[in-house]
């Protein structure tokens, strides 16, 4: 049975590290929750290995929907009265170059399709053709324990590395989510309530986070998990384009209505906070937030739209506000790429950085 030792799990960035060091020298079995990003986590892999192994390909392969004998026919060869294996050519085995094979949700692959790829994953070759020395082959699953996986047979099991996966921190979350466009809003909604991309239903008896997250012991339709969170952003990002009422129905059909309407009620907190011109344009003066939630989302959202010709202003605004505003967006920052390079070559933040050393 598959279940995650949270004392062993790694993260999805140190898995990927993982692979680029060890994956063309043994197949590795990623296990872990649903919704996490181990999928992603693919092609992350794949676009770092190219560099690193010389990658040519890169094929994801759904383990559910594979059929027997998908992978290749033999036909019969009258003159010389053999068989000649042709490979599935979308798969790209057979082409001796370097890639990356994607097996997802491989123990819920039939049995027989399982045994279909135990060549690559023991012997690295598919039919008779010999995968290449920098081919890595990675496996995906989620947990037995927790009723979305399935176990996996011993004989294969023999023939993996199998590395569970913990669910992300919502500081790594929001890191990833700054270079994927996440809404700030989102983000920030994570940072506040950070038990809803952490916790599992297993290490939690909260009753408002297990209406939340996932939890095979309710019947739930949707759940908050770092894959449904992204599918929320882009539809919250488009909410001019129709009702409130749209917006709602669209949000608990991906994230559940406990979270839909716990982000919604958080969300109107930002119609409290002054406007970007406001601060800029008189930052001695301007309205300061007033709750914790207001300062996340004043953080988040400062972060998209500080640049060099307003960043002076900002720091004269920030200086008035609570501490933990001030520790929370230059922190955030070092993870948002554009903001991070303003900062750094910024006089203000260096001054302020100097006065408030302990922050970090």
């Amino acid at each position: 049975m598959s279940t995650v030792n949270l004392k062993t799990a790694i993260s999805l960035k140190e898995f990927e590290d993982l692979a680029l060091a060890v994956g063309n020298k043994t197949c590795l079995y990623m296990v872990g929750e649903a919704g996490i990003g181990k999928t992603a986590t693919g092609a992350n892999i794949f676009e770092r290995g190219k560099e690193i192994f010389g990658f040519k390909h890169y094929v994801y392969v759904d383990g559910p929907n594979v059929e027997l004998g998908e992978g290749g026919i033999y036909m019969p060869n009258h003159e010389t009265e053999t068989t000649t294996f042709y490979p599935n050519e979308s798969w790209r085995m057979h082409r001796g170059e370097p890639m990356l094979l994607f097996i997802d949700e491989f123990t819920k692959a039939m049995r027989s399709v399982q045994n279909m790829f135990h060549p690559a994953i023991n012997e690295r070759r598919f039919g008779p053709h010999k995968l290449h020395d920098n081919t890595v082959v990675i496996l995906g699953g989620n947990n037995s324990s927790m009723g979305v996986g399935d176990a996996m047979a011993a004989h294969t099991r023999n023939r993996v590395t199998e590395v569970p996966i913990r669910k992300p921190l919502a500081e790594e979350w929001c890191a990833w989510g700054f270079e994927n466009g996440i809404d700030t809003l989102m983000m920030a909604f994570v940072t506040e309530n950070p038990q809803i991309i952490e916790s599992s239903y297993t290490d939690t008896e909260d009753p408002e986070i297990l209406d939340i997250i996932f939890n095979p012991r309710k019947s739930q339709q949707s759940f908050f998990s770092p894959r449904s969170a992204h599918k929320a952003s882009n539809i919250f990002k488009e909410r001019d384009k129709f009702s409130d009422s749209v917006l709602r129905s669209a949000l608990e059909g991906t994230i559940g209505k406990a979270a839909t309407s716990k982000f919604l009620a958080f969300t109107k907190v930002a119609e409290s906070l002054p406007t970007w011109k406001e601060i800029i344009d008189e930052p001695k003066s301007a309205r300061l937030p007033d709750s914790p939630a207001a300062r996340c989302i004043l953080a988040f959202s400062a972060l998209s739209k500080v640049d060099r010709s307003n960043i002076s202003k900002w720091f004269e605004y920030l200086k008035r506000a609570p501490k933990e505003l001030q520790a929370l967006f230059c922190l955030s920052a070092k993870d948002h790429k554009q903001a991070k390079d303003i900062l750094f070559s910024s006089r203000a933040f260096v001054d302020w950085a100097r006065e408030n050393q302990y922050l970090f």
